[in-house]
């Protein structure tokens, strides 16, 4: 037998091997076909809000209203499911002006993240975080004021 003849044997021999094999399953299932695999689930946003801290992991006091004294404002995001690792953005603007931008990087199965900005008096007006993925895609919008 030549090489190439040798070759194609073995892949004849291989595919009759893999056809027995599924028969048997098939077999065992009850004769049924076992479905198709299920297409993996897309990232998707769960919830995303604007609030003054985190506690225990948590969101603290959700508001769109910051006072400049208060120090700080926090977006927070979660993302159920997570079907690999992904990394998203929390764009931060002011009067439509950037002014922040975190890369957060979230992990299956589904996951929970953060970022934060300092406040000062300066700060006051209108502001939004636009939540995104690494292609611009926007998952949301969220508006928020800062006040004197």
């Amino acid at each position: 037998m030549k090489p190439g003849q040798i070759f194609k044997s073995i892949i004849s021999s291989m595919a009759a091997i893999l056809v027995a094999l599924f028969q048997v399953a098939l077999a065992q299932e009850g004769g049924k076909a076992l479905p198709p695999p299920e297409k993996p689930a897309s990232l998707m946003l769960a919830r995303a809000l604007m609030c003054e801290g985190i506690k225990e992991f948590e969101p603290h006091n959700q508001t769109i209203i910051f006072p400049a004294a208060l120090g700080q404002a926090v977006c927070f995001t979660a993302f159920d499911p997570v079907p690999e690792k992904t990394e998203i953005y929390h764009n931060w603007y002011k009067r439509d002006q950037p002014r922040a931008s975190f890369k957060l990087t979230l992990k299956p199965p589904k996951w929970a993240s953060f970022s934060q900005i300092r406040l000062q008096s300066s700060d006051a007006g209108p502001w939004r975080v636009d939540i995104t993925n690494a292609n611009g895609k926007v998952f949301k919008t969220l508006r928020f004021s800062v006040t004197e």
